[in-house]
């Protein structure tokens, strides 16, 4: 029995070995890390932007001082327009608040005099970042001036025990509509070894798992649920990890 047993408590162990090192959801070395502000300036305090494109899922705020009933609020459409009194409905999707005032202005100069109707920007969806992986809370996070990875990670109820801080990953969509994932190390931003990152709209911030938190996680389900309670009591089967020089992980059995 005992024998029995010691050889599947082996079997195990080679399982784990091959789940840790066929579960690394991307190859750290593939993965840039982020580079200094002089070559990459898009990572660090973005500049004012000149102008904002109004989208679907915006919330605008449609007001004259002269003429307050005119006053609502109205969420852009996922056609990109939106329904008002009198003018009906009109596109807003692509055109600033400015152009988007003067074009109602006209249409409402044709049922009252001296419209001038303003355009505020209330909310917008397409300022936004997501953050997942090993957070407390994975959200959608607007953007309200500036945002930095930390901050966002916090926003996002902070890291878990799980979480792999040297390898946090930023994915974004570049001009062209590509998409390019970088790798930054929170641990360093933390030590003051290493700048803070800024985050841009549509950004995705994904925290991965440690090789430990991923090994325990196996253990769990598929051992300590095969094992009876019994058995495991009695060989108190456990695991060690251990970073060698190479790099690799190495997994050894402990009682």
């Amino acid at each position: 029995m005992t024998a029995r047993w010691g050889l599947q408590r082996a079997v195990l162990v080679g399982l784990i070995l091959g789940f840790v090192a066929c579960s690394d959801e991307y190859p750290p070395e593939r993965v840039p890390p982020v580079q200094r502000e002089s070559a990459a300036p898009a990572l660090y305090p973005p500049d004012a932007d000149a102008s904002y494109a109004v989208g679907p899922g915006d919330s605008l705020l449609i007001q004259s001082y002269y003429h307050p009933d005119l006053k609502q609020t109205v969420t852009v459409q996922p056609d990109g327009r939106v329904s008002l009194m009198l003018v009906g409905t009109v596109t807003a999707a692509g055109k600033t608040p400015t152009q988007l005032a003067k074009e109602l202005s006209r249409g409402y100069n044709k049922f009252l005099e001296n419209a001038d109707v303003a355009v505020t920007l209330n909310e917008s969806a397409g300022l936004s970042v997501y953050v997942g992986g090993e957070v407390a809370k994975p959200s959608v996070l607007p953007i309200k001036g500036e945002l930095t990875l930390l901050q966002s990670i916090a926003q996002a109820g902070g890291f878990l025990n799980t979480a792999n801080k040297a390898q946090v990953l930023i994915v974004r969509q570049t001009p062209g509509g590509h998409y390019r994932t970088m790798q930054a190390n929170a641990e360093e931003v933390l030590a003051n070894e290493a700048d803070e990152v800024f985050l841009r709209r549509h950004d995705v911030v994904y925290v991965p798992k440690t090789a430990i938190a991923k090994a325990d996680q196996f253990v769990e389900q598929y051992i300590n649920m095969i094992i009876p309670r019994s058995l495991n009591t009695v060989f108190s089967f456990g695991y060690q990890l251990n970073a060698t020089q190479g790099g690799a992980t190495v997994i050894t059995p402990g009682r």
